[in-house]
């Protein structure tokens, strides 16, 4: 599997996005607990370096096993476009639950980018599921992981221009 390598640098850059994002939820507690509006942000960026990184180890992992490459691409990019939608709808249940919302906290251009990056990625993966316009699955796979990368920086840029400077 030739693509395992831009596999592995997207799945350091994810990691690396968790571990800010425990660093900083660490140092930005106060009384025990993130403001509403830290707990948003925390909890976008946590969601998109889970999604990234276990979704950029996996399709190794069921190559490994003995799948067919054809077939994994096309496993996984039904995958990411399920769990985009999960991450969608968490990211709405916890906006509801901290009171805090994306257009309030991070503006009207940063959210709307950022949603707007989270629905590309999903229709990057939908593509790459349904295999159309004869595109390899394996490329729109990991355009769609970029993408997601590229909300996350977002989100990370986001975090530390409100909290940092």
């Amino acid at each position: 599997m030739q693509e395992a390598y831009a596999l592995s640098i997207i799945a350091e850059v994810g990691a690396a996005f968790m571990g800010f994002i425990v660093i900083f939820t660490v140092l930005s507690r106060r009384d025990g607990r993130l403001s509403g509006s830290d707990s948003l942000r925390a909890r976008a960026l946590m969601n998109a370096a889970v999604f990234v990184t276990l979704l950029s180890l996996s399709p190794i992992a069921i190559y490994e096993l003995g799948v067919a490459e054809d077939k994994v691409w096309r496993i996984q990019n039904w995958a990411a476009a399920f769990f985009i939608t999960m991450i969608m709808v968490f990211q709405r249940l916890n906006e509801r639950r901290t009171e805090a919302s994306w257009l309030n906290e991070m503006g009207v251009l940063t959210a709307g980018v950022a949603w707007i990056a989270v629905l590309v990625s999903m229709i990057i993966f939908v593509v790459g599921g349904l295999e159309l316009f004869n595109v390899p699955s394996s490329g729109l796979y990991i355009l769609g992981l970029i993408t997601m990368l590229g909300m996350a920086s977002l989100v990370f840029i986001s975090i530390v221009t409100q909290r940092f400077l």
